[in-house]
């Protein structure tokens, strides 16, 4: 185990003191025969079978929540360093569930879950950083940790943050249904964009779907064609800056219209967008994106301009 997973423990090990022994699920004898195997399991010192008991006792399936049962046996396996009881573990004190709400504990037990490879304590880290909850707000370690999540997913084969873009008047029901079926990773989802009616803080849109856009037709070659370099209409929409993190559509959309009144200069012509992402039991998140941009450089320049100002930013390729 790594001192850094120990110096972790430490912070949390006074928190979870009583968890020495740590519960028995009620009637544990007349449990199903799974259920029943994966205690015993547990009870003799199985790291995997700890996380999973943690979970099952957090997850109702002894009748009603017992976070404190939950709490202890993420413990015990995060001291023998198992990466996804360090994460759940953390969404208890980031909930204050179980154990009292403590979001330097969160953060430094996302931080173990996040260095073994998690991708979603990644992004719960970079949440955190984001906000400044339970660390000190720092746009650039946000910025770090959702890149770090990103890349994690990529090397997996997942896209769990697909954009879905609305139109002009949506209800907050239909934006719903819309990041619905992009969770859903419906391919023929086309683009929608949203704008906000003016001085509204959250649309009420119809949502309608855009034809994709059709392959351009082969075209002779002229003299006067643009250069082979020049990016196409279909790359520059592809640029935009992610803006924030919220866990509800009307907070996303809130953000949007405090932004364009701290900063309307610098987001002038762009559209809002949203990402949804879905991490189960630890929350969905809505990523508030604007563009379409003229290309990386373009998005660059605007995060350089707005961090400065203490506006978080990171420039985000394309999608899909």
């Amino acid at each position: 185990m790594t001192r850094r997973i120990l110096r972790v423990l430490a912070a949390v090990g006074l928190l979870l003191a009583a968890g020495c022994t740590a519960p028995a699920p009620p009637d544990a004898e007349n449990l199903p025969a799974a259920a029943r195997e994966t205690w015993q399991i547990a009870e003799a010192g199985d790291p995997v079978a700890q996380t999973v008991l943690g979970n099952m006792f957090e997850a109702r399936v002894f009748g009603r929540p017992d976070y404190g049962a939950a709490a202890q046996w993420y413990d015990r396996a995060v001291r023998q360093g198992d990466p996804l009881a360090a994460f759940y573990l953390a969404g208890l004190f980031e909930r204050g569930q179980g154990v009292p709400l403590d979001g330097l504990s969160a953060a430094n037990l996302y931080r173990a879950a996040a260095r073994s490879g998690n991708a979603a304590a990644a992004f719960k880290l970079g949440f955190l950083y984001e906000k400044g909850l339970g660390v000190p707000q720092d746009f650039a370690l946000a910025r770090q940790w959702y890149d770090e999540a990103q890349n994690g997913w990529v090397m997996q084969g997942l896209t769990p943050m697909q954009p879905a873009y609305l139109t002009a008047d949506a209800s907050p029901a239909e934006v719903e249904a819309l990041l619905a079926a992009a969770r859903a990773g419906q391919g023929d989802l086309a683009p929608v964009i949203l704008t906000p009616p003016q001085g509204a803080s959250l649309p009420q849109v119809t949502v309608s779907r855009l034809p994709a856009a059709p392959e351009a037709a082969p075209q002779p070659p002229e003299p006067a064609a643009p250069p082979a370099t020049q990016e196409s209409d279909a790359a520059r929409a592809g640029f935009h800056v992610h803006l924030a993190s919220e866990k509800s559509v009307e907070a996303a959309m809130a953000d949007w219209q405090d932004l364009k009144v701290r900063f309307p200069d610098l987001l002038a012509g762009l559209t809002p967008a949203l990402a949804i992402l879905d991490l189960g039991s630890a929350g969905t998140y809505y990523q508030l994106l604007a563009g379409p941009m003229g290309g990386e450089a373009q998005a660059d320049i605007l995060c350089a301009r707005l961090q400065p100002q203490g506006q978080y930013c990171t420039p985000i390729l394309p999608q899909g």
